[in-house]
């Protein structure tokens, strides 16, 4: 009789990355800049690895605090969505607000489709029109796609399947995959546009991406 082979376990993260982070956290250790800590929490952050972003939380706080706009929205996103810290939704759209004020596209992106799906907070679709809208403006594909189901669906305006059409043409340029199911499905149906079957075929009832 053999010994059954024993179970490798995969790492959760790459080993080129987590080598990556070492570095960066010995960086951290000889700087002790904001910057070195807001590169080491993105990093750590978006591993998606639930330590990894319970570590990044600290380092967040010192780049946030020394006004670094991009870890001011990630402290947003990590409490409003609960990853690394207890999850505390009216934290997190302060966080998001603060960033948004200072002109972060993400920020932008997410108050707006939090308005917009209103399963965390209440919806509010002209909130949800204005975020999205600016953040569209400064470039966001995920924003002009949530914005082009606005438009398709008449969500917080009238319903323009013309102007939905050229916000996913736009988003698709910028790489964002959702708008090219959208555009296919426009196209499936033609002018007599069922919103709802599109809902259900595309997105299975959420409008936005994460």
């Amino acid at each position: 009789m053999t010994d059954a082979p024993e179970t490798v376990q995969e790492p959760k993260v790459d080993p080129e990355l987590e080598k990556k982070i070492d570095e960066i956290r010995k960086l951290v250790e000889k700087t002790d800049t904001p910057a070195a800590h807001g590169a080491l929490a993105e990093i750590l952050y978006t591993t998606n690895e639930p330590e990894h972003q319970k570590e990044s939380i600290s380092h967040f706080e010192i780049a946030s605090k020394a006004g670094i706009v991009a870890a001011t929205a990630y402290l947003g996103d990590a409490y409003f969505n609960g990853r690394g810290v207890e999850k505390d939704v009216a934290k997190g759209m302060d966080l998001f607000m603060d960033a948004a004020m200072d002109g972060d596209v993400d920020a932008l992106y997410s108050i707006g489709a939090a308005y917009l799906e209103g399963q965390t907070i209440a919806p509010d679709y002209e909130k949800a029109l204005d975020f999205l809208a600016e953040a569209s403006s400064k470039g966001s594909p995920r924003a002009a796609n949530a914005l082009g189901l606005m438009y398709l669906g008449g969500f917080g305006t009238e319903q323009n399947i013309a102007k939905a059409k050229r916000l996913f043409e736009k988003a698709l340029q910028k790489g964002n995959e959702h708008s090219r199911k959208n555009l296919e499905l426009i196209k499936k149906m033609g002018r007599r546009f069922d919103f709802h079957q599109f809902i259900l075929d595309s997105f299975a009832g959420k409008v936005t991406e994460q």
